[in-house]
């Protein structure tokens, strides 16, 4: 799995670093671009919920359109 993060999306870099997974020979399986909630941020990062950094990594997931990929490749 790959998450195109919100600054990226922002900048336009998706084909870019689509390109970059394929020329790496990690074949993209699925893509789709979503706006997700801070609440589902929050779900997807649980495992950091101690951490200093939480609740900014959670607002900061949620602040624009991510595009999640699930990638096959070796290794």
């Amino acid at each position: 799995m790959s998450i195109i993060k919100p600054d990226a999306t922002e900048r336009s870099l998706e084909n870019e670093i689509k390109i970059f997974f394929q020329k790496n020979k990690l074949n993209i399986l699925k893509s789709k671009k979503v706006k997700i909630s801070k609440e589902e941020a929050s779900d997807f990062y649980k495992v950091h919920q101690a951490k200093p950094f939480y609740e900014d990594l959670c607002k900061y997931l949620s602040s624009g359109p991510i595009i999640v990929m699930i990638l096959e490749g070796e290794n």
